[in-house]
């Protein structure tokens, strides 16, 4: 019986030296932070991507499709845009004498991607805003936040909004005054002991 209690504590302490000597042996609960009546664990949280990260790989896959599409396309002659349009305006510069076919068709290809990209720009804004409709001042949006766009802010401003002061002025002053308004005359004939006063002005037989 002494033999059990000398040797009880020997063993204890035996155990507490392997932990302290062999940290691998030590157990392995996740560390925690007490706030409150709610316990959080200090391992870091999966990162939540921001909505400008979101819109950003949007356009950068939008891209590689693109890239992909034209090292595929075999026939460049099937676009949204009217060859002859972009022919007209390509002859608008005088110093333009003489165009080729395949001029006319990069072109399209180019004003297509072009309108896409600030499509998609203009559409992040929209649901920034938490709008279903793009508008006019999503177009001014993008472009004002993008720098190779830089040359349609004089096409676009920013400011596209009508002051409300505005508004209301012009609706007052379409209105006519109210004290200038003319009502016709109206006869409403009065009863007395059962027998209507007979108009004054009204000349008959």
């Amino acid at each position: 019986m002494d033999q059990n209690q000398h040797g009880q504590p020997t063993q204890e302490a035996v155990g507490k030296n392997q932990y302290q000597s062999n940290p691998m042996m030590a157990p392995t609960n996740p560390p925690s932070e007490t706030i409150g009546p709610y316990v959080t664990s200090s391992f870091p949280r999966e990162k939540q991507h921001a909505p400008q990260d979101i819109y950003q790989e949007q356009l950068n896959n939008f891209w590689a499709k693109q890239c992909q599409e034209i090292e595929e396309t075999t026939d460049l002659r099937t676009h949204s845009l009217p060859y002859a349009r972009i022919k007209k305006i390509m002859k608008a510069d005088r110093d333009v004498r003489m165009v080729s076919a395949e001029a006319p068709v990069l072109f399209a290809k180019a004003c297509e991607m072009f309108i896409m990209e600030l499509t998609m720009k203009a559409w992040a804004n929209a649901e920034d805003h938490r709008r279903r409709i793009l508008q006019k001042s999503d177009i001014a949006s993008a472009i004002s936040k993008t720098d190779v766009f830089d040359f349609l802010e004089d096409i676009v401003p920013r400011d596209v909004g009508i002051p409300r002061s505005s508004i209301a002025q012009n609706f007052d002053l379409s209105m006519p005054p109210h004290q200038n308004v003319t009502y016709p005359p109206y006869y409403v004939p009065a009863m007395v002991t059962g027998r209507p006063i007979p108009d004054q002005n009204h000349h008959g037989p």
